[in-house]
């Protein structure tokens, strides 16, 4: 015979001297002393004061610091000058460089004259060119050619005609010679090999 407890029997082998484990009471008593241990843990903590955010007003932010109507330098460069953004390389050789964009022969044109000191600019309605242009800062000696396509494509090739250095070490009729003249600027006649 089983003995009854509250309402309920006691299962077999269980004279009630034994504590109980796992009944309501149990969870109970465990989910206020977890409560309660959270509630001591965070009372040292300080409290942090609430961050005003403020507004950014509209129109006074720029990302790019170039203004407005004028070209931004791209990360391409040729012979040290950098070309506008939107430019894209079609050919590179050892001394000319092509490229192209899809803008108008003035935003382009501007946009060199703001980086090279020319010799001479000559400008036409189709075509600008800048002769003896340097880079700013540079001994390079360029010649800048613009030329529209149409109103809104231009081509633009650029020359490196810096002069090279003469070999050291060379009489002048070596000089002469290498140049494929004669001292007296006569060719001289092909050799036979």
């Amino acid at each position: 015979m089983s003995a009854v407890r509250h309402g309920r029997e006691r299962p077999p082998g269980d004279d009630g001297t034994r504590p109980r484990v796992g009944g309501r009471r149990t969870h109970l008593r465990a989910h206020l002393l977890v409560v309660a241990l959270l509630a001591t843990a965070s009372c040292g903590r300080r409290k942090e004061a609430p961050r005003e955010i403020l507004p950014v007003p509209v129109g006074t932010f720029r990302v790019d610091s170039v203004p407005e109507g004028e070209l931004a330098e791209g990360t391409v460069e040729a012979f040290g000058l950098p070309l506008p953004r939107p430019m894209k390389v079609k050919s590179k050789l050892s001394d000319t460089v092509f490229a192209t964009a899809s803008l108008s022969l003035e935003r382009v044109s501007n946009y060199f004259r703001d980086r090279v000191e020319a010799e001479r600019i000559e400008t036409a309605p189709k075509k600008t060119v800048f002769s003896g242009a340097k880079v700013q800062g540079s001994k390079r000696m360029l010649h800048i050619e613009v030329i529209a396509r149409s109103s809104n494509i231009v081509d633009v090739v650029i020359r490196d005609q810096t002069q090279k250095p003469a070999p050291q070490g060379l009489t002048e009729e070596e000089r002469w010679r290498q140049a494929g003249l004669t001292p007296d600027g006569r060719v001289l006649p092909a050799q036979n090999h």
